[in-house]
């Protein structure tokens, strides 16, 4: 979400004031005083273009704890940014069933490159659902008073879960990619996926299905070859005489 602008070297370069990452760039057409006019090309979810107008209101140096804090005053701006995790999350799935075809197309198989326009639009719709996601819970602390301890342990499982869900995906599509733990992207927490997960203290969802993605999971739990795939339930396979049990069980 967009909270403050700067203009540098001819552009309009937005950002999230708390904790200064940035979002979209903007094309300065003209200045006149504290006015400025911009031409907005596009976003993740579309091809809108549109020239605005906007005060100027610059903000100057690195927002300090009161400032972030400060930010969280009611629950609608927590709830604003926890709605936001869900619109990027659903441009990453758009983006992701969008390669999917592609690639299941078979006049179009071969046709995906590290230049194609479509892998760039999910990689950054996931990992802008993960910023999102990383600044709720970098700050939890700091709006949690807004929330009964039922409500706010919902919203964080929810946070934590969209997180973990585009995760699985990335891992699922790419393989073992970056994981970022926090808002601010510190170089340490840009450990693999697989590295994160086998240090964790629980299991985020789809981490069984993402060893078996990455070949690891015979190594790290020590299952054997045909508990790579789970039983079908006994009751199942007597109610349905056609059904064979999966090998090995």
């Amino acid at each position: 979400m967009e909270t403050a602008w700067r203009i540098n070297s001819g552009r309009i370069e937005t950002f999230y004031q708390p904790t200064n990452e940035p979002m979209y760039v903007y094309t300065l057409l003209s200045q006149n005083g504290d006015n400025v006019t911009i031409r907005m090309n596009g976003t993740l979810d579309d091809d809108l273009q549109a020239t605005l107008t906007l005060t100027k209101t610059l903000y100057e140096g690195t927002p300090s704890s009161t400032t972030e804090e400060s930010y969280y005053t009611n629950k609608e701006q927590v709830l604003s940014i926890r709605n936001t995790c869900y619109a990027y999350c659903a441009g990453f799935e758009e983006a992701q069933l969008k390669l999917e075809e592609i690639r299941t197309n078979s006049s179009t198989v071969h046709d995906i490159t590290p230049s194609t326009s479509d892998v760039k639009k999910a990689w950054e719709a996931g990992y802008t659902t993960i910023r999102y996601t990383n600044i709720l819970l970098d700050h939890k602390d700091s709006f949690g008073s807004l929330f009964s301890t039922q409500e706010l342990n919902e919203l964080l499982a929810e946070i934590r879960f969209i997180r973990a869900f585009v995760y699985y995906n990335l891992t699922m599509t790419w393989g073992d990619v970056p994981w970022i733990r926090t808002a601010s992207g510190d170089v340490d927490t840009y450990a693999p996926v697989e590295a994160y997960w086998l240090k964790s203290e629980y299991l985020d969802y789809g981490y069984w299905t993402a060893l078996k993605r990455m070949g690891k999971a015979q190594t790290v739990t020590g299952c054997y070859d045909y508990e790579l795939l789970m039983p079908i339930p006994a009751n199942e396979l007597a109610l349905n005489p056609s059904m064979t049990q999966n090998p090995g069980y």
